[in-house]
Protein backbone atom coordinates (compact mmCIF):
# COMPACT_ATOMS: atom_id res chain seq x y z
CA UNK A 1 0.00 0.00 0.00
CA UNK A 2 1.13 3.29 -0.31
CA UNK A 3 2.91 5.29 2.48
CA UNK A 4 3.11 8.69 1.01
CA UNK A 5 -0.60 9.25 1.07
CA UNK A 6 -3.96 7.62 2.34
CA UNK A 7 -6.29 5.24 0.33
CA UNK A 8 -9.76 4.90 1.07
CA UNK A 9 -11.50 1.75 0.98
CA UNK A 10 -14.92 1.82 0.19
CA UNK A 11 -17.17 -1.38 0.52
CA UNK A 12 -19.22 -2.28 -2.84
CA UNK A 13 -22.58 -3.27 -3.28
CA UNK A 14 -23.01 -6.45 -5.47
CA UNK A 15 -24.70 -3.85 -7.90
CA UNK A 16 -21.52 -1.75 -7.93
CA UNK A 17 -19.43 -4.69 -8.88
CA UNK A 18 -21.61 -5.83 -11.81
CA UNK A 19 -21.26 -2.14 -12.95
CA UNK A 20 -17.46 -2.08 -12.22
CA UNK A 21 -16.95 -5.51 -14.30
CA UNK A 22 -19.34 -4.26 -17.30
CA UNK A 23 -16.89 -1.25 -17.67
CA UNK A 24 -14.13 -3.33 -17.20
CA UNK A 25 -15.56 -5.73 -20.23
CA UNK A 26 -16.04 -2.28 -22.17
CA UNK A 27 -12.36 -1.22 -21.55
CA UNK A 28 -10.04 -1.17 -24.57
CA UNK A 29 -7.19 -2.92 -22.54
CA UNK A 30 -9.83 -6.29 -21.85
CA UNK A 31 -8.97 -9.18 -23.33
CA UNK A 32 -12.04 -9.73 -25.27
CA UNK A 33 -11.30 -12.88 -26.48
CA UNK A 34 -10.61 -14.09 -22.97
CA UNK A 35 -11.83 -12.22 -20.39
CA UNK A 36 -11.72 -12.76 -16.50
CA UNK A 37 -14.74 -14.06 -15.03
CA UNK A 38 -16.79 -11.67 -12.72
CA UNK A 39 -15.57 -14.30 -9.97
CA UNK A 40 -11.92 -13.32 -10.83
CA UNK A 41 -12.66 -9.72 -11.20
CA UNK A 42 -14.18 -9.67 -7.61
CA UNK A 43 -10.90 -10.88 -6.28
CA UNK A 44 -8.68 -8.22 -8.00
CA UNK A 45 -6.70 -6.17 -5.44
CA UNK A 46 -7.54 -2.94 -5.09
CA UNK A 47 -10.82 -3.04 -6.64
CA UNK A 48 -12.06 -1.38 -4.01
CA UNK A 49 -9.75 0.74 -3.16
CA UNK A 50 -9.99 4.83 -4.02
CA UNK A 51 -7.56 7.99 -3.38
CA UNK A 52 -8.81 11.37 -2.97
CA UNK A 53 -6.99 13.77 -5.68
CA UNK A 54 -6.74 17.46 -5.97
CA UNK A 55 -5.26 19.57 -8.85
CA UNK A 56 -2.25 22.06 -7.63
CA UNK A 57 -3.73 24.31 -10.53
CA UNK A 58 -7.60 24.61 -10.21
CA UNK A 59 -7.89 22.92 -7.26
CA UNK A 60 -10.15 20.68 -8.32
CA UNK A 61 -11.35 17.34 -6.24
CA UNK A 62 -12.28 14.17 -6.80
CA UNK A 63 -12.49 10.33 -5.36
CA UNK A 64 -10.97 8.16 -7.93
CA UNK A 65 -9.63 4.33 -7.95
CA UNK A 66 -6.17 3.72 -6.85
CA UNK A 67 -5.89 0.82 -8.96
CA UNK A 68 -5.80 2.51 -12.05
CA UNK A 69 -2.60 4.22 -10.62
CA UNK A 70 -1.24 1.00 -8.65
CA UNK A 71 0.67 -0.45 -11.63
CA UNK A 72 1.96 2.84 -12.94
CA UNK A 73 3.21 3.60 -9.75
CA UNK A 74 4.77 -0.11 -9.67
CA UNK A 75 6.27 0.17 -13.31
CA UNK A 76 7.67 3.90 -12.96
CA UNK A 77 8.29 3.84 -9.25
CA UNK A 78 7.10 7.03 -8.30
CA UNK A 79 5.96 7.56 -4.88
CA UNK A 80 2.54 8.85 -5.48
CA UNK A 81 0.06 8.93 -8.31
CA UNK A 82 0.03 11.91 -10.87
CA UNK A 83 -2.56 12.53 -13.45
CA UNK A 84 -4.40 15.25 -15.61
CA UNK A 85 -7.22 17.25 -14.38
CA UNK A 86 -10.11 16.61 -15.56
CA UNK A 87 -11.50 20.10 -14.82
CA UNK A 88 -8.37 22.87 -15.75
CA UNK A 89 -6.26 20.07 -18.34
CA UNK A 90 -3.44 19.85 -16.90
CA UNK A 91 -1.16 17.50 -15.47
CA UNK A 92 -1.35 18.79 -12.04
CA UNK A 93 -3.66 15.91 -10.41
CA UNK A 94 -2.59 14.90 -7.52
CA UNK A 95 -3.32 12.84 -3.71
CA UNK A 96 -4.81 15.45 -1.59
CA UNK A 97 -2.07 14.29 1.13
CA UNK A 98 0.58 15.50 -0.91
CA UNK A 99 -1.44 18.79 -2.08
CA UNK A 100 -1.62 19.22 1.73
CA UNK A 101 1.76 18.99 2.33
CA UNK A 102 3.02 20.91 -0.68
CA UNK A 103 0.75 23.97 0.11
CA UNK A 104 1.77 23.87 3.96
CA UNK A 105 5.12 24.24 3.27
CA UNK A 106 4.81 27.25 0.40
CA UNK A 107 2.15 28.93 2.51
CA UNK A 108 4.77 28.55 5.39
Amino acid sequence: MPKFFSTVTVKLSEDELKSAYQEYLSHPMCDVMNPMSFNAFKKVPNLNVYVDMKCLNCHHELRTHFGDYALDMEDFTTPFPLDWCPNCGLQHLIPKDIYNKLTLNVLK
